[in-house]
Formats: C-alpha cells, structure tokens, sequence
C-alpha cells in the first residue's frame, strides 16, 4: 500500500514537471518572437501593466503612491499586486521584466495547485489531457504576458474553493485550515476586487451548513482589504473605490432602468463562445451527482455549488473578455471542477478501454456536452496564446513609440492621453489622465455624467496641457475634442490591430505658439518608427 503511495506521489510529480516543461518551453518561444518583432524590446501584451509599474516605480523610489509621481493615485484595482512589484523592484531596481517572473512563478504554483487537486480526487490517467487543457484555456501563456495580477487569482482561487470545499464537508475541520481560509480571502481581495464574489459564494454556503462562524471569519477577512484601501484613497483625496472600476464599470449609472438589464447583460456574457461551455455541464454535473447518491453534497459537488455562485455574480456586476483575462479564474477552476466531477461518475469505467466510449454509452447527451466544452474552451481561448506576439508588437508600434516621442519633448511639457501606463512608466512628464482612471477630476466628470467637450477643455487648461496625445474616435461620445485643439498628425498601424484601443493615434497641440516646435519634432520622430506604422502629418 505504502509503495503504491510512493508511486502515485512521484506519478504526480512527473505530471507537474512535464506539465511545467511544455508551459515553459511555449512561453520561451512566445517570448523570443515578441523580442524579434520588437527590436528585442520586451513588451507586454497590453498597456495596463505598466499602470501598476508605474505606481511601483514612484512607490520604491519616492514613496509615493501615484501613476505620475505626484498625486496619490486609485488607478488600480489590484493593490496587492502593485505591492509585489514594488517589493520586486526595492529588492532589484526598477526593471519591466519582473511582473513577467512573477507571472511565471504564479503560473508553476497554479500548476502545483491544479495537479494537487486532481491527484486528491484520484481523477485518474486522462490528467495529461486535463492540464493541456488547463494551460492553453485558462490561458496561462497569455496571461503571463500581460503582466497582470490574473495568474496569482487563479491560483489563489483554485486553494480558496478546494479548502472551503473541504472544511464545509467536514473531510478538514481544522484550525489551521481555517487560518488558511482567512489568510487567502485577504489576499484575494487585496488581488481582485471582483474576488469578493468568490468569498462571498464560500459565505454562504458555510452559513447554509451552519458554519455560522467559519462564515462570518471568511467573509470579514475579504472585506477588509477594499475597505482599508478604500479609507487610505478617501484620505489621501481620492474616491473609496479604485477609480479604474469607478471608470470601467456603470456604477454611475445605477438607474433602475440599468439595473433591470443586469439580467440582460449577464446572458450575454455567459453565451460568449469562449465561456458558454462553463454553466450547463457544471450544472447537469452536479445535479447527475446529487440524483445517484441521494445524500449530501460531497467535497466536489460543494466545490461545483462555490463555482456556480460565483460565476453567476461575476456575470452579473463583472467583466469578461480584454485579452481573456477578467474571467480566467473562472475558467481555471471551472476545468478542474468539472473533471474532478465527471471522473469518478462517467470515467472510471473507460479507464480499460483507454477511451471515452464509458461515457457516450452512458450519456450521450452528456458526452457531447463536454466534447463541446473541451472543443470551445481549447480552440476559442487557447487562439489567445498564439497571438501574444503579435499584440506585442502592437504595444510597441503605438505605445512604446509614444513613450519614445514624449521623451524627445522639451522637460515639463504636460501631455493629455488616454492610454497613461507606458507614458508614465517610460517619461517623467505630466501625464493627464482624459479617459479618468489616473485623473479624479476627469473620472468625477464621468461619474457625474457631465463629461463633455467643456469639461475637456476645462480639465487641460487647469492642468497646463500642452500637447495631446490620443484616440480622437474615442472622445466622440462626449462631443469630441475642442476645435481650438490643432492637429499635428497621426499614426496609423497597418499591421493587424489585436490589443489596441485603435489602429491611430492622434496628437494635438493645445498650444499655438508651440505647435510649430511640436510638429518639427513630431516629423523627425516619425521619420524612424517602424515600416508598419504609417505617419501622416496635418
């Protein structure tokens, strides 16, 4: 028995290494394609890491808490990470490489944690296929390159409703499991906002168990994070949430009207190609289960109830999609809580045979779902792997350029944009914030509902903006820009456009007497920007 054991043990560890193997060596070949396309610069996917960068970088260097090194900034909803950064950067220098090894290594202990449980529930020898599947859907590779907070929520995520799960069933009532329960809500709220649907789901299902205690411990510890952040933003002048999900979400928008197409729009979410697979066989799985053994929910059926709870809340007052990433923990432990499930009731019988015939003469119904499940989940999300180079390449042919451009600007000019995270992190100009998620001027406008051209031009005549650097269609909601404003071209990417808010940009000088030292200096920069970016000057 003992010797069985053992083997079981090593077999598992082989998984993880051969599953860390093939996660590696794909990354390593995402990674030296970037640096070709881009010059051997390394270039995230996305321009909102350097957002958190940012932050870090004043953080370490100034000690203040801000995107552009003088006003306290809410612009993340992600504290914790950008405190990971900053303690990457105290101990190695500010760099643009370390929200990558961090994404790795959160990406190997998500790994760790998927093989754990999988081993727990003996989910048996189709485990290869299972994680191919975890890696490419989740999807891992692609979630390292956006420098983002999303591989530590999906492992954080996948130990959080594996230990709820087996303290509300009582296989581990115990003390230290219940530490660990307090501890990980706190760092997944402090992670991820929308996390609180995750602890709140656990909530529940502990008071519905009677765990009244467990319950209400859980569910405090997740709360605190938003709060203490929320007081120190208030404090410090800001608002009490992160201004990006003030920005992002319809939370000034609450009308009743808006909220009756909550429904409508969490519908909608779910039916997205890439995630619709995640609902109905959760569904028809846990109730198949409960239907055969006529008993109590068991650890992996509470695990499949957490899921559900929280995937309905996430689709009601979340997003999805931006590069698959608000969703990803989802996805994550949507897999593994559907296979721990399907396993030991449709599964072990085909273990003879080597195939999945157990399953279709048991359910063909069923087994159509899931074929259509692993189909949608590894061709409709794994896609997003493959075009990291190529959204690379974007950041570099816009934002890094734009970065570039500012820094050949004479020292103190102030620059309006609507992209802030590569211009903050790269430039020590001021950068002003149109779009609102580092400005609380432009985001109170927004909230108010008063965010027009007037209000525009009132924000960068206070602020001293000089020259302005943005997406002009996106500024045609709120009457557009100012006539006053005088074009002095733009840049168009002629390469596919995968990750950016649009394929041109546009810069404006706000001031007459400098716009003729701006364009002079705008044609020569443009004279060496990559073949694919086209420059017309107005």
């Amino acid at each position: 028995m003992l010797h069985k054991l053992d083997r079981n043990i090593t077999n598992h560890r082989k998984i993880l290494l051969i599953s860390a193997l093939v996660f590696s060596l794909f990354c390593a070949a995402l990674l030296l394609i970037s640096l070709y396309l881009n010059g051997w610069n390394f270039i995230y996917v996305i321009d909102d890491p350097y957002i958190h960068m940012a932050i870090a970088k004043n953080f370490v260097t100034s000690g203040s808490w801000a995107v552009n090194g003088q006003v306290f900034t809410s612009a993340t909803s992600s504290p914790l990470w950008t405190l990971l950064i900053s303690l990457s950067y105290f101990i190695t220098g500010v760099n643009t490489v370390d929200p990558l090894v961090l994404n790795f290594v959160f990406s190997i202990l998500s790994l760790a944690a998927a093989v754990h449980i999988l081993k727990y529930f003996k989910a048996g020898k189709y485990i290869y296929y299972v994680i191919i599947v975890f890696i490419f859907s989740s999807p891992l590779p692609a979630l390292v390159f956006t420098g983002m907070e999303h591989t530590a929520q999906i492992w954080l995520s996948l130990l959080f409703v594996f230990y709820a799960s087996l303290y509300a069933t009582g296989k581990n009532e115990s003390a230290a499991l219940l530490i660990s329960l307090v501890i990980i809500s706190m760092l997944l709220t402090a992670l991820r906002y929308e996390d609180l649907f995750l602890v709140f789901s656990a909530s529940v299902f502990f008071a519905a168990r009677k765990k009244f205690l467990p319950a209400a411990l859980i569910m405090i510890a997740g709360v605190i994070p938003p709060v203490l952040y929320g007081i120190i933003s208030v404090d410090s002048g800001s608002m009490f949430l992160p201004s990006s999900i003030l920005v992002k979400s319809r939370v000034g928008e609450l009308s009743a009207i808006e909220i009756l197409k909550i429904p409508y729009r969490a519908l909608k979410r779910m039916l997205e190609p890439d995630i619709i697979f995640l609902l109905p066989p959760m569904v028809l799985v846990i109730y198949r289960n409960y239907k055969l053994r006529l008993k109590e929910l068991d650890t992996k059926q509470v695990m499949a109830a957490i899921f559900i709870l929280t995937y309905l809340l996430h689709m009601c007052f979340a997003q999805t999609g931006w590069f698959f990433r608000y969703e990803a923990y989802l996805v994550s432990m949507g897999i593994i809580i559907l296979w721990v499930n399907i396993y030991p009731a449709y599964l072990k019988g085909a273990n003879k045979e080597n195939n999945f015939s157990a399953i279709k003469s048991r359910s063909p119904v069923f087994s159509r779902i899931i074929l259509a499940a692993v189909i949608l989940s590894v061709c409709g999300r794994a896609v997003s792997s493959f075009l990291v180079p190529q959204s690379s390449n974007n950041i570099y042919n816009q934002h890094f350029q734009m970065a570039a451009f500012v820094n050949t600007l004479p020292a103190g000019t102030t620059i309006a944009a609507n992209d802030i995270g590569m211009l903050n992190f790269y430039t020590h100009n001021k950068i002003v914030d149109l779009w609102g998620l580092a400005d609380n001027d432009a985001a109170a406008y927004k909230l108010n509902g008063n965010y027009t051209t007037s209000a525009i031009e009132n924000i960068t005549r206070q602020k001293g903006v000089e020259l302005a650097i943005i997406y002009t269609d996106w500024f045609s909601q709120y009457g557009g820009v100012s006539n006053d404003w005088q074009m002095l071209g733009s840049w168009k990417m002629t390469r596919l456009n995968i990750v950016c808010g649009n394929e041109r940009v546009s810069f404006y000088s706000l001031n007459k007497d400098l716009a003729p030292q701006y364009k002079t200096l705008l044609d020569k920069f443009s004279a060496s920007l990559p073949a694919s970016v086209l420059y017309t000057g107005y």
